[in-house]
C-alpha cells in the first residue's frame, strides 16, 4: 500500500474518531448516555424551567384570547345551550339574552362572576383545552433534547379585572434529567382586554330594554353622551332582525395599548318571543 493510501485511511479513521467524539459529548451532554451526576442535572434542568414556562403561559394566553372571543360572540357564553338560551342565526350565533315570559322581560345576561366561570369551563373542558395540549404538543420540544416531562392535572380559573382578563394556573409540571428532578410550577397569565366594561355596557343596555325602553335613537345618544369618558375605547353598534321586535347589539373594544385583545361582545334582544 502506497503512502498516499495509507493516509488517507488514516485521515477517514481521525474524522470518525472526531465525530464520535463529538457524537458522544452531545449524547453526555443530553443525559442520554452514561446519565449526568445530580448536580451537574440539577443546574441544566434549573436553565430550562424558564423556557417550560414560557411555553405553557403562551399556549394559556392564546387559549384564554378564544375563549374570551368565543364567549364574547355568543352572549357572553361558553356553552349557551346548556343554559336552555335560543339564538338567532346571523352571520352566526347571536345568543338572545333578554325575551318576554310570563313575568315580564327577562336578562339572561351573565353576571360577571358566571361569565368568568364561562371562560373557565372553555379552557378546562372545551375547546380551549385541547388547544392548549396542541399547542404544547406534548412537551416534544424538550423532550428531543433528552429531557422527561411529568405533567400533573391542570387547573385553569379566570378573574375578569377592569383592564385584563387574569388566569390563575395551579399546574405541576415535572421536568427530569439524568438523575435528577425538578418541580416547576406554571405562572399566571394576564392578558389586556377591557371584558368587564364590555359586560357591563351590555348590562346596561339590556337592563334597559327589559324595563321597556328600546335602546335606540334618542335613548341611545343619551346614554353615549353621559357616558363618553367610559366609552372612549367602545364602539356600540346594533341592527334590527327581521324586524324591530328582534334587535342585535355588537359592543367592540377599541384597544389603546398594542398588547391588549380586541374582541367585540355580540348579543340579540328580542321584544316578543318567550324562550
Amino acid at each position: 500500500m502506497n503512502r498516499k493510501a495509507q493516509l488517507s485511511i488514516f485521515l477517514v479513521i481521525a474524522l470518525v474518531i472526531v465525530a464520535a467524539v463529538i457524537l458522544l459529548s452531545i449524547l453526555y451532554t443530553r443525559g442520554l448516555i452514561l446519565p449526568l451526576g445530580e448536580e451537574e442535572s440539577k443546574q441544566v434542568l434549573g436553565s430550562q424551567a424558564e423556557p417550560l414556562r414560557s411555553l405553557v403561559s403562551e399556549c394559556i394566553e392564546a387559549a384564554t384570547a378564544d375563549a374570551l372571543s368565543f364567549a364574547s360572540e355568543h352572549g357572553g357564553y361558553a356553552s349557551y345551550q346548556q343554559q336552555g338560551l335560543t339564538s338567532i342565526d346571523f352571520a352566526g350565533e347571536k345568543v338572545v339574552v333578554l325575551s318576554r315570559t310570563d313575568q315580564g322581560f327577562v336578562n339572561r345576561l351573565p353576571s360577571k362572576e358566571e361569565f368568568e366561570r364561562q371562560i373557565a369551563a372553555y379552557l378546562n373542558e372545551g375547546a380551549g383545552a385541547g388547544e392548549i395540549d396542541s399547542c404544547l404538543d406534548n412537551f416534544a420540544s424538550f423532550e428531543r433534547q433528552g429531557f422527561r416531562i411529568s405533567p400533573k392535572k391542570r387547573t385553569l380559573s379566570v378573574d375578569v379585572s377592569s383592564e385584563s382578563v387574569n388566569v390563575q394556573v395551579d399546574w405541576k409540571i415535572d421536568l427530569g434529567k439524568g438523575r435528577a428532578n425538578l418541580p416547576v410550577d406554571a405562572r399566571d397569565v394576564i392578558m389586556l382586554a377591557e371584558a368587564e366594561q364590555a359586560l357591563r355596557i351590555a348590562t346596561d343596555i339590556v337592563n334597559k330594554e327589559a324595563s321597556g325602553i328600546e335602546f335606540e335613537g334618542l335613548e341611545y345618544d343619551k346614554y353615549v353622551a353621559s357616558r363618553s369618558l367610559a366609552l372612549r375605547d367602545f364602539e356600540i353598534k346594533s341592527q334590527n332582525y327581521p324586524s324591530s321586535e328582534q334587535k342585535i347589539f355588537w359592543i367592540t373594544t377599541l384597544p389603546k395599548d398594542p398588547r391588549e385583545k380586541a374582541f367585540t361582545f355580540t348579543f340579540a334582544v328580542d321584544r316578543s318571543v318567550s324562550i
